[in-house]
């Protein structure tokens, strides 16, 4: 019994520490390309990201980054304004 209390401690110890450890944004990632479809390559790129519902934003932000030599950019959405994307409703 002793050793299920322990366990069941341990359990209920490391799930508290794992919930807490959620990040409040989203990854985004995106391939940049110029009109013609040429990799836009370590170029810094301004990106705008919107969150909409019926046609009205109810989140944007705007990040600046750098492409790497595959055209690639990673952003986090909701990074800018925590507050304000944790208030969005994804009801």
């Amino acid at each position: 019994m002793k050793k299920l209390l322990t366990f069941l401690s341990f359990i209920t110890l490391f799930s508290t520490f794992s919930y807490s450890q959620i990040s409040q944004d989203l990854s985004y990632q995106s391939i940049v390309r110029y009109a013609n479809g040429n990799l836009v390559v370590s170029t810094d790129v301004e990106v705008d990201l919107a969150i909409t519902s019926n046609g009205a934003t109810v989140y944007s932000e705007s990040h600046t980054a750098t492409t790497s030599k595959n055209g690639l950019v990673s952003l986090r959405l909701g990074s800018k304004n925590i507050s304000a994307f944790s208030a969005i409703d994804w009801g």
